[in-house]
């Protein structure tokens, strides 16, 4: 199921590239607890002329990088840096070989109640508005939280 959850989305990727942005990468997304601001890590996106593929999943993409230490049950706000903000996305959190749809309301979401390492992907598409099914960017940004 996450295969072809992956390969989806990756062809949503693909088909939706445009050239309506001018930078060859989306912009940065970041997440915010309390006071402190900690940068996502950008895996494949499509972006004015150009797409890129990254690692599969979250793990993988933010190998050799610290989870974000946070408490259990804290409100967490995700943020993209750019003058116009995506009106489509998700947030999945993978456990395992499992992933989970997060429920995101205003941007923010709490982080789970269990002690752990938890990975995610945060997807988003910045979609036409006038045109059916046309993306003109889209980008899956990936963090981790170790839950105390």
């Amino acid at each position: 199921m996450v295969r072809k959850l992956s390969v989806f989305i990756l062809i949503v990727i693909m088909a939706g590239c445009s050239n309506s942005q001018s930078n060859e990468k989306p912009p940065i997304a970041s997440l915010e607890v309390d006071d402190d601001r900690y940068e996502t890590t950008l895996g494949s996106y499509c972006w004015g002329r150009t797409c890129a593929d990254a690692e599969r999943s979250p793990r993988e993409l933010l190998k050799g990088k610290k989870p974000v230490k946070i408490k259990s049950g804290e409100t967490v706000s995700l943020d993209i840096d750019y003058k116009t903000k995506p009106n489509d996305f998700n947030l999945n959190q993978h456990m395992d070989e499992k992933q989970t749809a997060v429920k995101l309301q205003n941007d923010h979401f709490i982080t789970p109640e269990k002690p752990g390492i938890y990975y995610y992907t945060y997807s988003v598409w910045w979609l036409d508005d006038k045109k059916e099914n046309v993306s003109n960017g889209s980008a899956i940004y990936a963090f981790a939280l170790e839950v105390y």
